[in-house]
């Protein structure tokens, strides 16, 4: 039986005058993502002002879009409650 090869993403969020950094192991992309907005503790989110459902909502309306010329790096942008927030994503280590 195959195992599934975990990934290290690094997510970087630029929200409301912040940057804010955190990682998540998986084996693709898009689990990865899911993964990272259940993760979140909720003083983080607190923090940066922002709640869950907020932020599942901006990453499920949003596709992320792969930045060309770069490999294994995305990006996430839109408004979340009317604030701009700018996701990378970054597949930091590819196995």
């Amino acid at each position: 039986m195959k195992m599934k090869t975990l990934n290290l993403f690094t997510f970087i969020l630029e929200f409301r005058g912040g940057t804010y950094a955190s990682q998540v192991h998986s084996s693709a992309l898009l689990d990865a993502i899911g993964t990272w907005t259940t993760i979140l503790s909720e003083k983080d989110l607190a923090y940066w002002k922002l709640t869950r459902p907020e932020l599942q909502i901006f990453v499920k309306e949003q596709a992320p879009i792969a930045l060309d010329g770069l490999s294994n790096v995305w990006c996430i942008s839109g408004t979340i409650a009317d604030h701009f927030a700018l996701l990378n994503i970054i597949n930091t280590r590819h196995v």
